[in-house]
């Protein structure tokens, strides 16, 4: 897994030298993977790099504040679903021996 995110971030960082078309919408998508990854694994910091990466990219091709907005709801939905995998009830049924990678 930090393999897959650390070639998700060499894909963002050398998009836009590869000139492809909807080159802001392969980062989103890169990043949003990168996000999604970490979550998963537990690795916030990276997650919170990857949503503010996000943020800064949509921010500078001018896409506006409802976008902005729309990352932050998805991104307190990602920190709502974390605390829903981190109850008792989920415990019962996920005991923590098992690997989550």
């Amino acid at each position: 897994t930090k393999e897959a995110i650390a070639e998700l971030n060499r894909l963002v960082a050398g998009v836009d030298a590869m000139g492809a078309p909807g080159a802001l919408a392969v980062k989103i998508a890169a990043l949003s993977d990168v996000a999604v990854i970490a979550i998963h694994t537990r690795d916030f910091a990276t997650a919170e790099q990857a949503l503010d990466a996000m943020a800064l990219d949509i921010e500078l091709a001018g896409l506006g504040v409802e976008v902005l907005e729309r990352l932050a709801r998805i991104d307190q939905l990602a920190i709502d679903q974390q605390a829903l995998v981190e109850t008792d009830a989920v415990r019962k049924w996920f005991p923590a021996d098992v690997p989550v990678e």
